[in-house]
């Protein structure tokens, strides 16, 4: 924030775009953001700013999340086990974090979210910004890639049939299979 507050009062973009302006556009970005964005007091870990992203995966409204903390998000952590998780960044030792983990929404369904955590400890209070992807779709896409490499390499090495993975850019043999080794006489 203070790296905004630099950027705010140089004249130019001062001169150009009025403060209450830049701070309306900042809310609106940050609201609209594509990332789950999530501003919480670092004292008390209470949300202070859940941008809508994150309220709608969520199902929360901002009131109700304004009384939450991430322990309501993930219950299935042990009470202290956020902290220590957080202890490098609260302590200053890291600027920022890179965590994953399991919210939980206010219907019951879960979903894995990947996230990065800063500290803004010049703020009173100070606060912590986490940004976070819900990373469901991309670990659906990861393991339908990995079945089917899987039935590729059942199908390629089960075959009697020889077969050949070939380089086309100077055909070099790659990989055989079985079936290959066995007409051809070759080993592996």
């Amino acid at each position: 924030l203070s790296a905004l507050t630099a950027f705010l009062q140089e004249p130019t973009h001062a001169e150009l775009y009025p403060a209450p302006l830049l701070s309306a556009l900042l809310g609106w970005l940050v609201d609209e953001a594509a990332s789950e964005i999530f501003v919480l007091d670092a004292r008390t870990l209470r949300f202070i700013i859940v941008n809508r992203g994150a309220r709608e995966n969520l199902g929360y409204t901002q009131a109700e999340l304004e009384g939450m903390t991430p322990y309501d998000l993930a219950p299935h952590r042990a009470p202290g086990e956020i902290e220590r998780l957080l202890e490098s960044v609260l302590r200053g030792e890291v600027p920022r974090l890179r965590l994953a983990g399991i919210n939980r929404r206010k219907d019951g369904t879960s979903y894995p979210i990947e996230a990065t955590v800063q500290l803004f400890a010049e703020q009173d209070p100070p606060v912590l910004l986490i940004t976070g992807e819900d990373v469901t779709a991309r670990r659906e896409q990861e393991a339908a890639l990995r079945r089917s490499e899987e039935r590729f390499a059942t199908a390629f090495h089960s075959s009697p049939d020889a077969i050949t993975i070939t380089d086309l850019a100077d055909g070099r043999m790659v990989d055989v299979n079985e079936g290959f080794t066995a007409i051809a006489g070759w080993p592996r």
